[in-house]
């Protein structure tokens, strides 16, 4: 090919990205890929598509879920202020209210809250406090001045992120159901390049404490298990902050990291230490724990992939502990938090402890966080640099 004609495919290709957009651009081969996969060495196997769709319809309806969102916003909402805007905002309340041309807003914001109140009437999780989050939140909304095409962009990237959110799940659970397929597990080495470094084995050394300390090891359940809802919490902190740009940012570095992650599970792959060295994490089998049903679930699902057994893929229930994608995400949003010094702190402390939670569960190695904090490293600066081009022209945020 000639110089020109490797110039014009540069430019229609640079123009093709610039129009669809890095999630599409990179999620569709990606999903391509999936897909061949799935119809190679899963043939005949289904796929739970809606499971997805039901995480985020449990994210939404547990109780004090819509509390903190409520929080996440008014934290947003006042990272956009400083002292200075504080304080004019309180001279301005000081002065008559003129309800009359603000009617309109008024009305839609009770209209709004009302409507949230009676959809929330029938979710039997919510406690107190969360009827009061979703009328604020609903009402906030309302009261912005925005027009039908407003809402209908809204909608439409919305609906777009939900299908990046159930393709990206898809690619990523086909990449790690088919692992020990490939691959065999390498625990013992994982394990010896961490005595190399450390002189001991130090999820021994959390296993140990954790048998010492059940009440923290049941927080520990509790708070692993919250990652998609530290998510959407983040998610609604940016809506607050009025913050599309970062929002974009935080969306696609949390796809990248599984994009990533699924093919670095292939690099060094490992079953986790509560698999590799059951007698340190003895004392979860003592507890009423959401772990140890997943331990059986996954462990289940992993061996029947691997042994070409029938059944379906079941969206995330695999084994695979090298690197640590959890970590990856929560390190992401630690960083896209930093934004408010008291959002970044509670998210520090979160984050803090569910890296405790990863290892003391038996889930993942110390090490395993290192390589999901690289991963994450590589998202984040992967996302800011293709801020401008995340999503598609037509569904810009």
């Amino acid at each position: 090919m000639s110089e020109q004609g490797t110039r014009s495919v540069v430019t229609f290709l640079r123009n093709v990205y610039n129009r669809l957009g890095l999630l599409v651009c990179v999620g569709v081969p990606c999903l391509l890929v999936a897909i061949a996969l799935h119809l190679t060495f899963g043939a005949g196997r289904s796929y739970t598509w809606m499971r997805p769709v039901k995480i985020l319809w449990i994210v939404a309806r547990t109780g004090y879920f819509p509390t903190a969102a409520c929080a996440a916003y008014l934290l947003g909402e006042a990272s956009r202020f400083s002292l200075d805007d504080v304080r004019r905002l309180a001279g301005r309340l000081r002065e008559p209210i003129a309800l009359s041309p603000h009617r309109q807003r008024v009305l839609a914001a009770v209209a709004m809250a009302v409507a949230a109140l009676a959809i929330a009437s029938l979710v039997e999780d919510y406690v107190l406090t969360d009827f009061f989050a979703l009328a604020i939140l609903a009402a906030s909304a309302g009261f912005r001045h925005v027009s039908r095409a407003q809402y209908a962009s809204a909608m439409k990237q919305l609906v777009f992120i939900a299908v990046v959110f159930t393709f990206v799940s898809y690619g990523f659970t086909i990449e790690k159901a088919l692992l020990f397929r490939f691959r065999n597990p390498h625990d013992a080495q994982i394990v010896a390049v961490e005595r190399f470094f450390f002189r001991t084995e130090p999820h021994r050394i959390v296993a140990a404490f954790a048998a010492l300390h059940p009440t923290v090891v049941a927080l520990a359940d509790r708070v692993y298990y919250l990652l998609f809802h530290h998510m959407a919490i983040v998610s609604i902190f940016f809506i607050g902050a009025h913050a599309p740009r970062r929002r974009a940012e935080f969306i696609a570095a949390l796809a990248i990291c599984y994009w990533i992650g699924g093919i670095a599970y292939y690099a060094w792959p490992g079953l986790g230490p509560r698999y590799f060295d059951p007698h340190a994490y003895a004392y979860l089998g003592h507890q009423r724990l959401s772990t140890n049903y997943f331990y059986r679930v996954l462990f289940e699902n992993t061996y029947a992939v691997s042994q070409n057994r029938p059944g379906a893929f079941d969206t995330y229930d695999y084994v695979a502990c090298m690197p640590s994608l959890h970590m990856a995400h929560e390190l992401v949003m630690l960083y896209f938090a930093r934004s408010s010094k008291i959002f970044f702190a509670l998210s520090l402390a979160f984050t803090s402890f569910t890296a405790f939670a990863v290892v003391a569960l038996g889930w993942h190695y110390p090490l395993d966080i290192v390589f999901g904090g690289l991963i994450a490293a590589v998202a984040i600066v992967i996302a800011q640099r293709q801020r401008d081009r995340i999503f598609p022209a037509r569904v810009l945020l």
